[in-house]
């Protein structure tokens, strides 16, 4: 389902115009995918071989994900977001998920369109299923989730396996790279954006996302939900 940017969230902290902060021209934006599925430097990963940062994985590890036991990372992809880049869309700025947000033991911290799992008998009861998946982005100012007012440039990153999946992370669950939300022409220049080894990302074709996507709308009726059972 295509996502709703219409509905921007009020969150605090965010940053205002800043003429000393130059707009980079159109020739100096890398070809990169970015508001699409990343996870910031430091985040924990569930490998074969224990829990590592992201930063750490390279082609060829193996991943925990929710349906295919440990799974081959087939390419990497990684970007640093600027002051302007974040001013611009704010969609980028980091969401930090405390322990326990979303069944993790440590903190998670994931670009604001990155999307997460969430399992809820309310789910089942509004969209008939109980299994979906909603943006970093619209969790924030539930379960404690909030939006990281950090000034220093984040450095993210995606994973992109055989098909769409969910990647373990200290006990919480979050997608993989989605191809179907990276640009055509973006895809067709793999080296320009992804570190991938001899692997031919060419090969890959995603066509369906994991679980469910909830759109921004959909997200807050859930959470909504969600809050009036729990405050009763």
């Amino acid at each position: 389902m295509p996502i709703d940017h219409s509905m921007p969230l009020t969150v605090e902290n965010t940053p205002v115009y800043d003429p000393a902060i130059r707009q980079p021209e159109p020739t100096e934006i890398p070809l990169r995918p970015q508001s699409v599925s990343s996870i910031l430097e430091g985040t924990p990963i569930t490998t074969d071989k224990g829990e590592l940062p992201i930063e750490f994985i390279q082609p060829g590890d193996f991943v925990l994900t929710k349906d295919d036991n440990f799974t081959p990372v087939r390419g990497i992809g990684s970007y640093t977001v600027s002051r302007w880049d974040m001013i611009r869309q704010p969609e980028l700025r980091p969401i930090v998920f405390p322990v326990g947000s979303i069944g993790n033991t440590e903190e998670l911290r994931f670009c604001g369109m990155h999307r997460v799992f969430l399992s809820s008998v309310f789910a089942d009861m509004i969209f008939g299923t109980p299994d979906v998946l909603a943006t970093a982005r619209s969790c924030v100012g539930h379960r404690g989730i909030y939006e990281d007012a950090r000034k220093k440039p984040p450095r993210y990153y995606q994973l992109l396996l055989d098909r769409h999946e969910l990647i373990g992370s200290a006990g919480g669950w979050s997608e993989s790279l989605f191809l179907g939300d990276v640009p055509l022409q973006t895809q067709e220049h793999p080296r320009n954006w992804i570190m991938a080894n001899d692997f031919d990302v060419a090969q890959i074709l995603h066509t369906e996302t994991a679980r469910m996507t909830l759109d921004q709308r959909e997200s807050r009726v859930l959470f909504n939900k969600m809050n009036t059972v729990s405050a009763a």
